[in-house]
């Protein structure tokens, strides 16, 4: 599996003006859609209906970080990377990910 780290140090999620685009995985997961590339998650909005949603850039810092141990308070337990519609995509721990960006950060 692809590691998280993001060559220019961002990222894209989905995002509206009252939350971000999640997943339900079943069996109490919910995972963060995170997109290493703009058209990526463009393309995966229109492709799957999300109404609303955008992609919304993110710098891979420490303000991201905080923001993902938010999330994983809130409950979000993994990372989907690069989800395309009608195909799986690489599926990581939210832990996993926030060890990877912190070694990015530094």
């Amino acid at each position: 599996m692809r590691e998280f780290l993001f060559p220019k140090g961002d990222a894209w999620l989905l995002a509206d003006s009252e939350e971000i685009g999640v997943a339900d995985l079943g069996d109490d997961c919910l995972a963060l859609l995170l997109f290493s590339d703009e058209d990526l998650a463009t393309t995966y909005v229109e492709k799957s209906g999300l109404a609303g949603k955008a992609a919304k850039a993110v710098v891979v810092d420490r303000q991201f970080l905080a923001d993902l141990r938010r999330l994983q308070g809130a409950g979000v337990t993994h990372v989907v990377i690069d989800q395309t519609v009608g195909r799986s995509a690489p599926t990581a721990s939210i832990t996993k990910v926030i060890e990877d960006a912190e070694r990015q950060v530094g």
